[in-house]
């Protein structure tokens, strides 16, 4: 199964799409986002890892610039 979601709302669907992959990820094979724009892109490079983290210090700096309850639903 793949998921696709179409990123116009920054400020939104970081925290939703990791909700959803909390809930629903062992069911996937793939998820797609999609973005409009070359600077919309660019900020979602920028914005990701705080949701994602890749490594121990992308965690970290997560823990300090994210709110615990980032108040994402699905």
């Amino acid at each position: 199964m793949i998921s696709i979601f179409h990123c116009t709302n920054l400020s939104f669907l970081p925290g939703t799409v990791r909700r959803f992959l909390e809930k629903w990820g062992k069911d996937l094979d793939k998820v797609v986002l999609v973005m409009d724009t070359e600077e919309i892109y660019k900020l979602y490079r920028r914005f990701l890892p705080l949701y994602f983290p890749r490594n121990e210090e992308e965690e970290k700096e997560a823990i300090v610039k994210l709110p615990k309850d980032t108040g994402a639903f699905i």
